[in-house]
């Protein structure tokens, strides 16, 4: 396995436009691209996700919460202190959200990606799903060594 360069992937947007929801349907496709994978930590959190996983032992946590005042900048040092590789979170364009990610950038020496699901409220499902098989693309690169 090639050295995994710590990254993490921002899912950016302003509100309402259903940041949590794609993280989510990213969980979802993790969780059935990699049925045995090691779950380190459950979801937690209600309708939200926040999960520590590991794949082929690169951990990787994600948090679909990203609103100003939310738990996010907590599960981001979460993330860091259990050593993820690979972080896939909601921020905001502005706030304390994005100021937690790229703060998380300059202190810690990720690599940060900023992604943007599609948008569009009769084909949201449908979309959700191309965004996670996307992203998870977008982490076996990491993992692999390929995308950088």
């Amino acid at each position: 396995m090639a050295h995994v360069i710590k990254t993490i992937i921002a899912d950016y947007g302003s509100s309402e436009i259903g940041k949590s929801s794609a993280i989510k349907e990213v969980y979802k496709e993790i969780k059935r691209k990699y049925p045995l994978l090691i779950k380190i930590r459950p979801t937690k959190g209600g309708d939200d996700i926040l999960a520590l996983l590991e794949i082929n032992g690169i951990k990787v946590g994600i948090e679909s919460k990203g609103d100003p005042g939310s738990r996010q900048g907590k599960s981001l040092e979460e993330f860091l202190k259990v050593g993820c590789d690979i972080i896939v979170v909601a921020c905001r364009t502005k706030g304390d959200t994005i100021e937690n990610v790229r703060d998380f950038e300059r202190k810690h020496g990720y690599q940060l990606i900023f992604a943007q699901h599609s948008i569009n409220k009769l084909a949201k499902d449908s979309l959700n799903v191309l965004y996670a098989k996307y992203i998870v693309q977008m982490i076996d690169q990491i993992i692999n060594g390929t995308l950088y």
